[in-house]
């Protein structure tokens, strides 16, 4: 009779291997390490809490000093969100922000280390996930699409014209303190000859039905996701 396995079974099966290794028991008292893991194309999340829940956001880690990462970008790797639970403490994941360039080489090599964006910090992954800065409300106008100006620049790779997705304060997990989403409120494209090392100028893209970007988003600052 043939033996039928969960797909969570079979999943962290592929996922630690099948070569008969003994693997050392992870004592009671010690949280293992959330590791992001390629399987045939697909990122799975393993060893994490089992309550997180779809769109959790999640940091990709790099190792210290690996070949192509900036000095200033050699730990955050990415941004991630959690697609579908698979049971056991085992995720399908995606990008949200990212990854660099060389991260798709890393994880073909081994399992990045993986954590949960608390509700408390300000995520930033170079040139792919940074913030819209707070501006004065005298510089709004409702006539005019707004121009934001963005916490990353040159330095970091922002190129003119480049589309990013503007995104609206954090939806958090009051209880477990983490991040679960952001809303989405628009793009903007970023102008061109208004690129310093460490700010851009990201003009508004006003679709012909208006934009839910409204002045209190433009006062208050918020998030950036680029798309390219």
């Amino acid at each position: 009779m043939a033996l039928s396995l969960p797909l969570s079974a079979l999943l962290t099966f592929a996922l630690l291997g099948c070569g008969g290794a003994q693997h050392t028991p992870i004592e009671p008292s010690v949280r293992p390490t959330w590791q992001v893991q390629q399987v045939e194309g697909a990122l799975y999340l393993r060893n994490a809490d089992k309550s997180l829940q779809r769109n959790r956001l999640l940091y990709a880690f790099a190792p210290l000093g690996a070949a192509g990462l900036r000095k200033s970008a050699q730990r955050k790797a990415g941004l991630l969100y959690i697609v579908e639970p698979q049971g056991d403490g085992l995720y399908r994941v995606d990008w949200h922000a990212g990854p660099d360039a060389v991260t798709p080489a890393l994880l073909m090599a081994g399992a990045l280390r993986a954590e949960p964006v608390a509700d408390d910090s300000v995520p930033r992954i170079g040139r792919y996930w940074c913030r819209h800065l707070p501006q004065p409300p005298a510089a709004w106008s409702p006539t005019k699409p707004p121009i934001l100006e963005l916490n990353c620049g040159r330095g970091v790779g922002v190129k003119a014209d480049a589309i990013y997705e503007v995104k609206g304060p954090p939806r958090a997990d009051a209880i477990n303190r983490t991040v679960d989403s952001y809303e989405t409120l628009g793009r903007c494209a970023v102008v061109p000859f208004e690129i310093d090392p460490t700010r851009a100028r990201c003009e508004l893209i006003m679709p012909p039905t208006g934009s839910r970007f409204g002045k209190e988003h433009f006062v208050r600052g918020g998030f950036v996701r680029a798309l390219d």
